[in-house]
């Protein structure tokens, strides 16, 4: 991915994706090397999902990808091609986050989740 710049110098390519964020169709350019929380936070500028450990301990990361918990800073954002990815902006309702308690599994339950899904 790789391309030829002025001078001889090479520059990375950027990658392009349509998904799905907190139910409309988005479409973004980024480099691809990048994590869905960096693409979320930088290039998407929701900024909601939070930096924390970005070693995937601490969970405040999490996103959801077609309904299921995700930890942002482990995925790479190239990876959601078509994907419908779900941040805490898209739980609001009007500009209340109320109900977030309920579409969001408690924390033993999402840890549980991610640690059924690394052992796959």
């Amino acid at each position: 991915m790789k391309l030829q710049g002025r001078k001889g110098k090479k520059k990375l390519e950027k990658a392009h994706i349509r998904l799905r964020i907190n139910g409309e169709e988005a479409e973004v350019a980024f480099a691809p090397h990048k994590t869905l929380l960096e693409v979320l936070r930088e290039d998407l500028r929701l900024t909601g999902t939070k930096h924390g450990c970005e070693l995937g301990e601490c969970g405040c990361c999490a996103v959801l990808v077609d309904g299921r918990p995700v930890l942002s800073c482990l995925a790479l954002g190239v990876a959601m091609e078509g994907h419908e990815v779900t941040t805490v902006e898209g739980m609001a309702v009007g500009s209340s986050f109320i109900l977030c308690n309920r579409r969001l599994p408690n924390s033993a339950q999402l840890s549980a989740d991610i640690a059924r899904q690394e052992s796959c």
